[in-house]
């Protein structure tokens, strides 16, 4: 019968140990990595959706269908509203993010009134706001 040390024993228990933390070390990594890829591809899925929108403004603006212009609007204000985009510099993307939703706002505003002169400038105020968020986001860390 073979003999086995206490001071084998307790090898063994903390070899043991430092195995199982290591399992459960890299799954939870695994884990991240799987959610950090899922918010990848809802980001993406909505900056589709919000080129969408943004041609239905474009379309709306050449064919004076204000209805659209104002619809397509309003869903780029609600899409603004996820929280997909959480870089963890928050103060900076929020100020973006609300100078986006509010240019979104007073072009469904001027939608409504059927004010085509308005439409078109508050669409290009929007793009800009997309297009400062955009250079921001590009260099944020999530």
């Amino acid at each position: 019968m073979l003999k086995v040390s206490g001071l084998t024993k307790f090898v063994v228990v903390v070899l043991g140990c430092c195995t199982a933390v290591g399992f459960a070390w890299v799954q939870s990594r695994q884990d991240e990595q799987q959610q950090d890829e899922q918010r990848r591809v809802e980001r993406r899925d909505l900056m589709r959706a919000k080129l969408m929108y943004s041609q239905n403004v474009v379309e709306g603006l050449s064919t004076k269908n204000f209805k659209l212009v104002a619809d397509a609007a309003k869903e780029i204000e609600q899409i603004m509203r996820s929280d997909v985009w959480q870089p963890k510099d928050k103060a900076e993307y929020e100020r973006l993010n609300g100078e986006l939703r509010m240019a979104a706002d007073r072009l469904q505003a001027a939608a409504k009134k059927g004010e085509l002169e308005a439409s078109a400038l508050r669409y290009f105020d929007m793009t800009l706001s997309c297009i400062d968020c955009h250079e921001y986001l590009r260099g944020a860390d999530f």
